[in-house]
């Protein structure tokens, strides 16, 4: 174990005997003054680095000591809480900021409980502390009141003259009455004095022959150059008996922005004469920290030289937002420090889809979601349906809420997927780029859980969209660049390696994504996202790439193949067609059997009609109860359409007739209508089967249904789901349990559901397969939960 996995459980079983004793001894404490004994005799450790052990090694006896020997103090339960232009200490870390400065300095005592304190004590409360800092580029008062207020006081810091590199002191707080148990508060000063490039030329600094034993630090402060945007560091290893691996970690802080977003992590093995090449973004004119690092398990001593040099390539934007309706887009690329060689690419890598959520619920969490003074912790789950229309990898993410943990406002955004039978498919956290999901073509329930203190803050999220970035298949898409406006709108010499000078301004025309290069499923207002790169080195490329997004208008309206429409035609005539299949459309939703009667009177011979009645008996709740209407609907519908015309169209290799588009269409509506008047007939005959029918109507019967399975096989797959229902009927009907067998595991296969999964069992016990009976049914419950998995954060802190 090494790190905070070993340190966090050291410091808190140094605690825990601290308090032990404590208790045991009857002596008051609070949380205030254990941080304040364990701070005030912490022992600090020689050859380690301040950056690495602050305040020093945990001294529990020496802690202990502390409160036996000054104890009662009148401090005992109050914290002195220190705040700096809103920091909690005075620190100057960017160039710009090394320079004579003053800040004010406020220090209020707060009460451990303030609720039980007595106002008598409040008042009563005064101490005289004296004011202590050994750095003498630090001024402060010597001396301070304090009392149950706020008090200010100024410092004066001055880092001129100043050498490189970290600079800490600390000014310190002594009770006058008391010196002896140490500081009761301090004010951390922290100066960065950071290295300045001198070869304005190469922009590079070098360090040479360094010196690197087990889990040895070295650590630079560098002042980026301005107009810098991404750095490359070299290193090569000089021993020649052995190697060795080492950490490279870089940071730069941005305000209001997550360290992270400016950081940089390798970890790299070199060889014996090895050497290695790593290249990140930087952000000019600000401070670059970079740690070199031996890892803490590879012996010996290693000798190395590295450097870092800084390359930039500024655009006129930051942020990169191309919609397809705007046409060319241009961007200007200014090379800021040296010679740059510009090769543009956009590589568009993922498609992003806008979900709304379908359901917002707000709850109040168990009486474990307290708050210490009791405060209760309410929940709110967001629910959204998603639906795949073919395999397919994705990562659900929040924007409002992505990439925020601690300093977020909002607690555990969490997230979890559900198939159709809601099964958990895949979960996630406010880290999209550490989760994704790869599932089947279907429908999937997506929800989200967020908690907060306050319903009206979780009040704000119940309308935000979840994002669903989806990974394009093979490579991606690229879109076009050129170097003038001309050939972007002719489609002329696209842009080629570019060599600019420093300070030359270089101009990028981007072009939109051709209509027919749009991924199917994309439509408006979904948009492509990937990055944009202006350097022609790799290692530009690599760490100097910005977000891209490209924004998908709405499509274009393609003409129809096929003979101009006959604008002669009679609207009368028109307006009947469109009032009777207006009709015929609402008739299978109403289910209106007056309607039906009233439209056969004028449209008998129009398949669509019967069609959508029959449709609308198959829906109906007393089925069972009208299977002969069914019937008689079904043949009736057969009757209408001529089979042995469809049949003869699906026969023909190629059909060159001018009107074939035409005929094409109109053969398909009926062969569709064939094939569910044909289901529909052998389902209801097979339903109309029952224990009281005579052997000679079955049989009847049975040869009926061999006709219409023979039927329906010239005409589509006996999987497809307009037929498979029959198809398994007519299985069970011929006592052919293998094949129905066979048929539920393909709808098993394609898309799960209790129901068929039953049946399977059921068809294993007619075949006596009772090791398959035992495995389909140890798998029901976890295949087919009763409810969704709940968010387990909801009751446990």
């Amino acid at each position: 174990m090494n790190g905070t996995s070993m340190s966090s459980p050291n410091a808190c079983g140094g605690i825990a005997l601290l308090l032990s004793a404590l208790k045991a001894g009857n002596i008051p404490y609070s949380p205030y003054s254990i941080r304040r004994a364990v701070e005030n005799t912490a022992l600090k450790v020689e050859n380690i680095e301040a950056f690495a052990q602050g305040c020093g090694l945990l001294q529990v006896e020496k802690s202990y000591m502390l409160f036996t020997e000054k104890n009662p103090c009148q401090e005992w339960n109050m914290n002195f809480v220190v705040t700096c232009n809103g920091g909690r200490g005075i620190y100057l870390r960017e160039p710009h900021e090394i320079k004579p400065q003053e800040t004010v300095v406020n220090i209020e005592p707060v009460y451990c409980d303030v609720n039980t304190t007595e106002n008598k004590d409040k008042i009563a409360f005064s101490m005289r502390v004296n004011l202590i800092c050994s750095a003498t580029w630090v001024s402060c008062p010597a001396h301070l009141e304090l009392m149950n207020m706020q008090r200010v006081f100024t410092v004066k810091v001055d880092p001129a003259g100043l050498p490189t590199g970290p600079h800490y002191t600390e000014i310190q707080a002594f009770d006058i009455s008391c010196p002896t148990k140490g500081p009761i508060f301090r004010v951390p000063i922290t100066i960065l004095v950071p290295i300045r490039v001198q070869d304005a030329e190469q922009c590079e600094l070098r360090f040479c022959n360094q010196h690197f034993n087990a889990g040895q630090i070295r650590r630079h402060f560098i002042a980026v150059p301005e107009g810098a945007t991404w750095a490359v560091i070299h290193m090569k290893v000089l021993s020649k008996e052995h190697g060795s691996r080492f950490v490279i970690h870089t940071i730069q802080l941005s305000p209001q922005t997550a360290p992270k977003s400016n950081e940089f992590y390798k970890l790299v093995n070199l060889s014996d004469l090895g050497e290695t090449t790593q290249s990140f973004n930087v952000r000019g004119g600000g401070t670059l920290e970079v740690c070199i690092s031996k890892w803490w398990a590879s012996i010996g001593c290693v000798s190395i030289d590295y450097s870092v040099r800084f390359s930039g390539l500024r655009a006129s934007s930051q942020v990169f937002s191309m919609h397809a309706a705007e046409g060319i887009a241009r961007i200007d690329v200014k090379s800021t420090l040296n010679c740059e060689e510009i090769l543009p690419v956009v590589a568009l890598k993922h498609h992003v889809q806008v979900l709304r959520p379908t359901e917002s619920k707000i709850q109040a969490l168990g009486n474990r979601d307290l708050l210490p003074d009791g405060r209760q912790i309410y929940e709110l789950l967001l629910t959204y349906q998603l639906h795949m229309s073919k395999t397919g990898e994705f990562s659900p993410f929040c924007p409002w809420l992505s990439h925020l943990l601690y300093e977020s406002d909002y607690e555990a955004q969490l997230w979890m997927l559900f198939d159709t039978n809601k099964q958990l498919m895949a979960s996630g956290d406010a880290f999209p780029h550490q989760y994704s999901a790869k599932v089947e073509k279907g429908d999937y329930t997506l929800r989200m859980h967020v908690r907060h203190e306050k319903t009206e803050q979780l009040d704000r999220l119940k309308e935000k969209p979840m994002l669903i970035k989806h990974k394009l298949a093979n490579a991606g898409i690229t879109l076009d660049t050129f170097a003038t406006q001309g050939h972007a709108m002719t489609g002329g010499k696209k842009f080629v390696t570019h060599s600019s000078q420093a300070g030359e301004i270089c101009p990028i025309y981007i072009t939109p994504l051709p209509d027919e290069k749009i991924p199917k499923g994309v439509t408006a207002g979904n948009y492509l996202l990937g990055t944009l790169t202006f350097a022609k080195d790799d290692y530009g490329k690599k760490a100097n790439g910005f977000p891209f997004k490209y924004v998908i208008s709405e499509a274009p309206n393609r003409k129809k193949n096929g003979p101009p429409a006959n604008k002669e035609k009679n609207k009368a005539l028109e307006f009947d067609d469109a009032l009777r299949d207006l009709k015929v459309n609402w008739l299978s939703k109403l289910g209106s059997e007056s309607l039906y009667n009233e439209l056969r009177e004028k449209y008998d011979d129009h398949f669509p009609l019967h069609q959508a009645w029959l449709l609308a008996l198959d829906a109906d709740k007393e089925k069972p109860n009208r299977l002969q209407e069914i019937v008689a609907t079904a043949e009736l519908l057969l009757s209408k359409i001529d089979k042995q015309t469809v049949l003869s169209h699906y026969g023909m290799k190629a059909d060159v007739r001018p009107n074939a588009a035409a005929i094409k269409s109109d053969m398909e509506k009926q062969k569709i209508a064939l094939i569910e008047a044909l289901s529909r007939l052998g389902i209801a005959k097979a339903d109309l089967l029952t224990a009281e029918t005579s052997e000679e109507e079955r049989t009847t019967t049975l040869l009926q249904l061999d006709d219409i399975f023979r039927n329906l096989t010239k005409l589509t797959d006996l999987n497809d789901a307009k037929v498979v229902q029959f198809a398994m009927r007519h299985a069970t009907l011929c006592v052919q349990y293998g094949r129905l067998l066979k048929m539920l595991l393909k709808q098993l296969e394609d898309k799960p559901t209790e129901e068929n999964e039953r049946k399977a069992i059921e068809t294993c016990q007619k075949l006596g397969w009772d090791h398959c009976v035992q495995h389909l049914g140890n798998g029901l419950f976890t295949k087919y939960p009763p409810s969704y998995r709940l968010f387990l954060t909801a009751t446990l802190h």
